[in-house]
């Protein structure tokens, strides 16, 4: 009974694991085409009434927004811009969306804290997930924040500050990536459970 019962355990935690590496991190390289194409990201910008964009790329050879051609932590040294719209108006021109092929339940985007304020909400499927306050860094520092929520497939990114006075050439605010962690497959969770309750049980059997 105990080797059938460890069989069972070692067969779960093999699916689970398994499971979990069947939905990886979706990395959404913003400025490298390829990644772009993955995630229908409109590159448009700035875009006509009522369109979701990104304004143009900057990276190799100038320094881009934040020296982004020369930042080690940059997986490929570009990045995009929010196009930005003014003084928080949530109009066409002040947004900019990345839809996922599955629900996910949080993202890491690495943007940039600059001169201008960088301020922006996040949204994901219409619900608020969070909110970043700008100009909490002197200078230019490209950070890392995650934000979660309601799980959902279509992030938006919404610029909130006034605009900076070179925002019509260069866009307002600066996204290197994002990271998004899909939505556990329900079959995957439920064998962990599982699994972990096996561990459980063993751990008390042996204890007798």
């Amino acid at each position: 009974m105990m080797k059938k019962t460890m069989l069972f355990f070692a067969v779960a935690l093999l699916v689970c694991a398994g499971s979990a590496q069947a939905v990886p991190t979706l990395l959404v390289e913003l400025g490298t085409p390829a990644s772009e194409v993955m995630y229908g990201v409109n590159t448009s910008g700035p875009g006509g009434a009522g369109t979701a964009d990104w304004g143009s790329y900057v990276g190799p050879p100038s320094g881009g927004y934040g020296n982004i051609s020369t930042d080690p932590l940059s997986y490929d040294n570009t990045c995009r811009m929010v196009w930005g719209g003014g003084g928080g108006a949530y109009d066409q021109f002040s947004w900019a969306e990345i839809v996922f092929p599955v629900a996910v339940e949080s993202v890491t985007i690495r943007h940039l804290d600059g001169s201008g304020n960088d301020s922006f909400d996040v949204h994901v499927d219409g619900n608020l997930w969070g909110h970043y306050e700008g100009n909490q860094f002197p200078g230019e520092v490209w950070t890392l924040d995650t934000y979660s929520g309601t799980p959902g497939s279509t992030l938006k990114i919404t610029v909130t500050a006034d605009p900076w006075s070179g925002f019509q050439t260069w866009g307002q605010l600066g996204i290197d990536r994002v990271e998004a962690t899909p939505v556990p497959v329900p079959g995957a969770v439920l064998l962990c459970s599982i699994g972990a309750g096996l561990v459980g049980w063993v751990r008390r059997r042996r204890s007798f």
